[in-house]
């Protein structure tokens, strides 16, 4: 009996190498991007669904929750999102700086976010005050309001950046022109 050569397998079908860690990052991107706005529903359907609070013992539960849920779902999942879209970004920034669709997402993040943060963080450190001081529950109830709008808003932008991220509009912009060898002539 002869042994027959032995073939290599080639591989003409599945995934080639030579992607690096982009797979990796966008996989962090989805997990922070599920975190951000999963965190800020949950929130929301805490302030709406749930009971209204009517003692100090319930007011300081719920702002405990409150500031939990922000301190560590909601702000971790919206910085770690930023820092893996930036990293995704720095390897293809040439082409996409281009895109309409992404300066519209970034000034979104950029003017949004920040203010957002503000927003809720300082109006979660009144609601702590008020309810640790045993201060008058109206008060609580009107900034508790004041977040549910904040982290309505927030919800709504972070999934207007959601489908800018993954549609990709093109906004009106011509990619032909945006994209075409500029010849020189004369």
């Amino acid at each position: 009996m002869t042994a027959e050569p032995r073939q290599d397998y080639v591989n003409i079908y599945g995934r080639k190498g030579g992607r690096g860690g982009r797979p990796y990052f966008i996989v962090l991107k989805l997990i922070c991007v599920a975190a951000f706005l999963g965190g800020l529903m949950t929130l929301l359907a805490l302030m709406l669904v749930g009971p209204s609070p009517t003692s100090q013992q319930e007011w300081q539960v719920r702002a405990d929750l409150i500031s939990t849920a922000f301190r560590r779902v909601i702000i971790p999942g919206v910085t770690g999102a930023e820092i893996a879209g930036l990293i995704l970004l720095a390897s293809v920034w040439r082409t996409l700086i281009r895109m309409r669709w992404l300066m519209v997402k970034a000034v979104i993040i950029l003017v949004c976010m920040p203010s957002f943060h503000l927003l809720l963080s300082s109006r979660s450190e009144n609601l702590h005050a008020i309810v640790s001081a045993g201060g008058d529950l109206p008060a609580a109830a009107a900034i508790h309001a004041q977040m549910l709008a904040g982290s309505a808003a927030g919800l709504a932008v972070g999934i207007v950046i959601l489908i800018l991220g993954r549609i990709k509009p093109r906004l009106g912009q011509d990619f032909g022109r945006t994209f075409a060898k500029r010849t020189q002539s004369g």
